[in-house]
C-alpha cells in the first residue's frame, strides 16, 4: 500500500487520534462506537488531508521556473517523479490539458500552472456520490474577505487597489507574502472597469484573471466554459478509455525538452501572456440590474441638475425684465412733466431712485 500511497502510515496515525477523541478508554467496540467514530473521521478527514496538499504545493514551488509565477516547467515537472519518487506528478499532457493545468503559451517551453494542478479533481478523492474530499483553495478564502471589505459585488479599479494592497496574501499563514500591484496590473484592472462601464464585477473571468496574475502561487487561472473538462482520473479513463498517466517515452522527451532551456523571467508583473478580455459573469442578471439601476439613479441626478440651472435660468430673465420694465416706466413718469410721482420706487443695483 505504501507504494501507491505513501502516506497511509499518516493517515492510520490520524484515524487512531480521531478514535480516542470520540471513545477515550475504551477496550471493545460495538457498532454505535465504530458508527460515532466513523462519522467524525469524516467530519475532520478533509482539513486533516489537505496537508498533504499544502506539502504538494510547497514541493511544486521549491521547483518554479521564475519567483512568484506559479509554474513550473512540464520537463521539472516529470522530473519530481522519474529522481524523486514524486509518483503524483505524472499526468500525461492531454490530460493536464484537460484539468486547465497547462500554459501553453510558449509552445516550445511547456509549463505547469501550479494552483490549477493542486485544486484541479486530479487531487480529489471519491468519498461518496454526493461529494469528493478535495485540497482547499486558499483563494477562495482570500475572497471572503475581499467580499467582506468591499460589501458589494463590483467595485471601482482604485477601491479594489486599496483593498488588494491592504490585505495579506492568500496563503500569508502559510509563508505567503505581501506585495503590491505592479503598474501594468493596474493599468489591467482599469481595462476591466472601463469594460464594464466604471465597475469591476469581483465575481467574473475577468477578476480571476487578475487575482491569478496578482497571486498566481495560489489563485487558478480562469479558462472560458467550454474550453476545458476537467474530472477525476477514473472518471477520465472512463470517458476516453486512456491512461492519465504520462507514458516513460513522454516523460523522457519532455524532460529533455527542458535541459538547459529557460524561458526569460518576466519584467512586467505579469506571471504569463496568458491574458484575454473574454468575460464570463457568475450572475450576469444581477449585474445588469445594479448596473441599470446605478445608471436611473445617475439619470434621476442629471435630469434634477437640468432642472435646476433651468429654473435658475427663468429666474434671471424674470429679473432682467423686471429691471427693464421698471426703469422704462420711471423715464417715462419723469420725462412727462406732469410733477407727479410714480406710485412705487424703483431699485437698480447699487442705486435707488424715488420719484
Amino acid at each position: 500500500i505504501l507504494e501507491f500511497y505513501p502516506t497511509w502510515p499518516e493517515t492510520q496515525e490520524f484515524l487512531r487520534q480521531v478514535q480516542t477523541q470520540v471513545i477515550p478508554n475504551t477496550a471493545t467496540l460495538g457498532f454505535e462506537e465504530v458508527s460515532d467514530a466513523v462519522a467524525e473521521i469524516g467530519e475532520q478527514y478533509g482539513r486533516w488531508q489537505n496537508s498533504e496538499c499544502f506539502g504538494l504545493h510547497q514541493t511544486l514551488l521549491e521547483h518554479e521556473e521564475h519567483p512568484n509565477t506559479g509554474r513550473i516547467r512540464l520537463g521539472d515537472f516529470y522530473g519530481l517523479a522519474v529522481n524523486h519518487g514524486k509518483f503524483q506528478f505524472s499526468e500525461s499532457v492531454s490530460y493536464l490539458r484537460q484539468l486547465g493545468a497547462l500554459d501553453e503559451s510558449e509552445p516550445s517551453n511547456l509549463r505547469v500552472m501550479i494552483p490549477n494542478w493542486i485544486y484541479g479533481p486530479n487531487n480529489c478523492l471519491a468519498s461518496s456520490g454526493y461529494y469528493a474530499v478535495c485540497c482547499i483553495d486558499v483563494c477562495d478564502g482570500y475572497m471572503n474577505k475581499l467580499e467582506r471589505e468591499l460589501g458589494s459585488h463590483d467595485a471601482s479599479a482604485e477601491q479594489l487597489l486599496q483593498v488588494v494592497a491592504a490585505l495579506p496574501e492568500p496563503a500569508a499563514d502559510l509563508g505567503g507574502k505581501n506585495h503590491t500591484v505592479p503598474p501594468a496590473l493596474e493599468r489591467r484592472l482599469e481595462e476591466i472597469a472601463e469594460y464594464h462601464n466604471g465597475r469591476v464585477p469581483i465575481h467574473g473571468r475577468l477578476f480571476a484573471q487578475w487575482m491569478h496574475h496578482v497571486h498566481p502561487r495560489w489563485c487558478p487561472y480562469p479558462h472560458m466554459s467550454g474550453t476545458i473538462a476537467p474530472r477525476r482520473a477514473e472518471e477520465q479513463e472512463a470517458v476516453t478509455g486512456m491512461k492519465v498517466a504520462a507514458q516513460p517515452d513522454e516523460i523522457r522527451q519532455h524532460m529533455e525538452q527542458s535541459e538547459g532551456r529557460k524561458s526569460s523571467a518576466p519584467t512586467d508583473g505579469m506571471c504569463s501572456s496568458m491574458w484575454s478580455m473574454e468575460e464570463e459573469l457568475v450572475d450576469s442578471v444581477a449585474h445588469e440590474k445594479a448596473k441599470t439601476s446605478r445608471e436611473h439613479e445617475s439619470g434621476i441626478a442629471r435630469a434634477g441638475l437640468r432642472g435646476l440651472f433651468f429654473a435658475s435660468a427663468i429666474i434671471s430673465m424674470v429679473m432682467a425684465l423686471a429691471k427693464l420694465i421698471t426703469k422704462d416706466t420711471l423715464m417715462d413718469s419723469v420725462g412727462s412733466g406732469t410733477g407727479k410721482k410714480p406710485a412705487f420706487a424703483c431699485v437698480d443695483i447699487g442705486q435707488t431712485y424715488a420719484v
